[in-house]
């Protein structure tokens, strides 16, 4: 589970402390104390976002599988249950993490670019695809029942999976993301967010202009 969601009922209050020591919610009468963990360790390295991260939750509809369906995307991290995402904004990566509890998909962003990863995050999970169709009888109904609960996800990035794709021709699998993690490591930036050691692919300027012997 995310660690800042906000439960439904609940109201977050973001206070004026860039630490987020300030921040609380209103959950049912009740003030909670929200961990600052995340916004400490961005502003040790450099970031500056607001102290209340945002985030998200919406309903979702029928049997639905969080992991096969992001699996399909070719891009992102597996953290236990949760799906975590980098992506690169206008100048610095922002992040979401999305998990499914039950019939609701929930999810937290960091970064710049944090409302827009937000805002597509029906599209993400595929929340409004129809998933009870059948053609029974036919060939392709025993696809669709082992495909039950798999939506069709839009990350709405090519980016990343174009690279993905150049970085593993003619290589394993497991050189090909050897590869993809030096590059973010050694050309990309920190992640936003509270986990740690996550690291953004570089922007594709910066790729274009890299030589082979990079």
């Amino acid at each position: 589970a995310l660690d800042h969601a906000i439960p439904e009922g609940c109201v977050s209050h973001p206070g004026t402390d860039r630490s987020g020591a300030d921040d609380h919610e209103s959950c049912h009468g009740t003030d909670v104390s929200r961990s600052a963990r995340a916004n400490q360790a961005d502003r040790r390295l450099g970031y500056r976002y607001r102290a209340g991260m945002p985030t998200r939750s919406i309903p979702i509809r029928g049997p639905f599988d969080l992991r096969r369906t992001m699996r399909a995307t070719d891009v992102g991290h597996w953290d236990a249950d949760t799906w975590w995402w980098a992506a690169w904004g206008a100048d610095v990566p922002s992040t979401i993490a999305i998990t499914a509890p039950g019939s609701r998909v929930d999810a937290e962003a960091w970064g710049p670019d944090a409302d827009r990863l937000l805002d597509w995050l029906p599209r993400f999970v595929g929340a409004d695809q129809e998933v009870s169709i059948r053609y029974p009888g036919t060939p392709a109904d025993p696809y669709l029942r082992r495909a039950n609960g798999v939506r069709l996800a839009a990350t709405g990035d090519l980016y990343e999976p174009l690279v993905r794709a150049v970085l593993g021709q003619v290589v394993t699998t497991t050189e090909a993301g050897r590869s993809l993690a030096l590059l973010a490591r050694r050309f990309g930036g920190r992640a936003p967010g509270p986990r740690a050691g996550a690291y953004a692919l570089p922007p594709p300027a910066l790729v274009a202009g890299l030589g082979y012997e990079d």
